[in-house]
């Protein structure tokens, strides 16, 4: 997960959290943040803790599930992340699952991202 968090970040992004993120609803968005402990701070596997820019706080459009033995589908069926309970959103963002280590993950992520966001998907992932 960190490492495509960190591809991501270096594609122009902003950390949120790392390792662990506390959900919040307003009733229509989820939203993610750091917990205060880890805020601004990112793991580095064979190279340390490091401080980032950061995001204190933001609207999840789009929850990545990373499996290395996914083979992506060419044109998936719609589906939406479920909260957990008592978290309610009328927008629930959209789920989509990737293998962490395809070249063009982090790409796929940036553009199904600002595709919920927009309101632009034409069939996939978005309902």
């Amino acid at each position: 997960k960190t490492d495509v968090a960190l591809r991501l970040i270096a594609e122009g992004g902003l950390l949120i959290s790392d390792d662990q993120t506390a959900l919040s609803a307003d009733g229509t968005f989820l939203f993610a943040e750091s917990i205060s402990s880890i805020v601004g701070q990112m793991e580095l596997r064979g190279i340390g803790i490091i401080k980032l820019d950061h995001a204190a706080k933001a609207p999840i459009a789009l929850v990545v599930k990373l499996d290395p033995s996914a083979a992506p589908e060419r044109l998936p069926e719609p589906a939406l992340y479920s909260p957990p309970a008592p978290l309610k959103a009328t927008r629930p963002p959209g789920l989509v699952t990737l293998h962490p280590f395809e070249p063009s993950t982090t790409a796929k992520i940036t553009a199904a991202a600002a595709a919920m966001i927009s309101g632009n998907f034409v069939a996939g992932v978005a309902p």
